[in-house]
């Protein structure tokens, strides 16, 4: 059970009453959260995004708590999409929905190197981060304003950050981050890093 209000709430009741909301097609900015609204109220709200609700709504679905966020994961038949919940202190808002998920959501021992394999979702990462980075380097780039910000295109520490939040939902974020770290080291550019305890 989790406190919406200062009310008991169960963390199935918090998927229904979004799940009602897809249904109608009622969503508003404030079921996002502000950070990701720009990008999840166009993508699920509309009548171009009627199908796109349907497949979510039609799919079998988990649920998990974890410390400070829920997160489901709807199986649709073209993929598994999570989505991910944070209370803001009034409601329960949408914060990603993502269908990369680290398999790093057991680390109860140091140190920590189980890194199982994503098999084709790994070639799906290394290109998103090649583009990404590809994206951040000609913005960059094109502005071209002197050698201190051209060498501050080769630090991404925010996306970074980003994707450690999306991609490791289970834990707190200074946690999710090292996991992140440790797994892409590991896993993308085959390393041998371990979580370690501090």
């Amino acid at each position: 059970m989790v406190l919406e209000n200062g009310k008991r709430q169960n963390t199935a009741d918090i998927w229904h009453k979004f799940r009602d909301k897809l249904k109608c097609d009622t969503l508003t900015a404030s079921d996002f959260t502000a950070e990701m609204r720009i990008y999840l109220q166009p993508l699920l709200c509309g009548e171009h995004a009627a199908h796109r609700r349907q497949k979510y709504l039609d799919s079998p679905y988990d649920i998990y708590k974890g410390v400070d966020k829920i997160s489901v994961i709807s199986h649709c038949t073209d993929d598994d999409y999570r989505f991910d919940f944070l209370f803001d202190g009034i409601s329960w808002q949408l914060a990603f929905i993502e269908c990369i998920t680290l398999p790093v959501s057991d680390m109860n021992a140091f140190p920590y190197s189980e890194f199982w394999p994503l098999d084709k979702k790994e070639l799906q990462i290394r290109r998103e981060k090649e583009i990404s980075q590809l994206v951040h380097f000609y913005l960059k780039f094109k502005e071209l304003v002197g050698k201190e910000k051209a060498l501050a295109c080769f630090y991404d520490g925010q996306g970074e950050f980003l994707c450690a939040r999306s991609w490791v939902p289970f834990y707190r974020a200074k946690l999710a981050y090292i996991a992140y770290c440790a797994w892409y080291e590991c896993r993308i550019n085959g390393g041998s890093k371990k979580g370690m305890e501090r």
